[in-house]
């Protein structure tokens, strides 16, 4: 590492205390949890591609490890997926929650799903999935959400709904870096192989004013939400944009939506 006039300076190590939630304070005094169902989504306001869903479960008394950033960039301990600002260091983010974690599942839904269903009834399905799935292994476990919004079918007494969970609760943490990543890399390899012009590897398929320049100009393609009035103006205008149409029905066979 250099300082501004090239000299070599030693590395600082950069450490800090993950803020974290008491959980055993907003439960119930009764119960006994063992373990923490962390949830999470990403993808919910774009526009295009899918919308991924994340759980993973911990202890649930858990100290999160104090994080540390090392000269070779390696991160420990867990944060929210928002606060990781490169690619790699997301990707390494999201390896060590699948590597420490108890048990971590990921479920996509795919446009014509969010559109079909629609993205609140499109979620609370992925979801409800993930804990029916995680809950015969670990069936004391805490389910913690986060956002406002229970998970539909789950005992009131077994669920927490936090906001900004993935900022305080551990397992909530390492299942947004999961589900931030495993959607992101979908977007940039779906990109390269099918839509180059549409620089998903940039925009992961959000509204950013290029990518609706694009929709605008081009019309929308096979992966774009119909749901979205911004696409279906586009669509009325231009019809389909149809590079990629049919390699995308294979690319689509592999989600876990099902």
């Amino acid at each position: 590492m250099t300082d501004y006039r090239g000299h070599k300076r030693p590395f600082k190590r950069k450490m800090i205390k993950q803020k974290t939630v008491d959980l055993s304070k907003l439960v119930p005094a009764n119960t006994r949890f063992t373990h923490v169902i962390g949830i999470d989504e990403v993808g919910w306001g774009a526009i295009a591609g899918p919308l991924v869903v994340s759980a993973a479960v911990l202890p649930f008394v858990y100290d999160n490890p104090v994080i540390k950033k090392t000269a070779s960039g390696v991160q420990y301990g867990f944060k929210d997926s928002k606060r990781f600002t490169t690619r790699n260091s997301r990707i390494a983010g999201a390896a060590y929650a699948k590597n420490t974690v108890l048990a971590h599942e990921t479920l996509l839904a795919l446009p014509e799903a969010v559109y079909t269903y629609g993205p609140g009834k499109a979620l609370s399905y992925l979801q409800r999935k993930l804990v029916k799935r995680l809950l015969t292994k670990y069936p004391n476990a805490l389910i913690v959400v986060d956002g406002d919004k229970s998970v539909a079918g789950v005992p009131k007494h077994q669920q927490l709904a936090v906001i900004e969970a993935d900022s305080y609760v551990p397992a909530v943490s390492a299942a947004s870096i999961i589900a931030k990543v495993t959607r992101d890399e979908y977007m940039i390899e779906l990109g390269a192989e099918l839509f180059p012009w549409w620089e998903f590897h940039k925009n992961k398929g959000y509204p950013t004013p290029e990518h609706k320049s694009k929709l605008k100009a081009w019309g929308p393609t096979r992966i774009h939400r119909m749901n979205i009035d911004l696409v279906k103006v586009a669509f009325k205008e231009k019809g389909w944009y149809e590079d990629g149409a049919e390699a995308t029905e294979g690319h689509q066979a592999r989600s876990a939506y099902s």
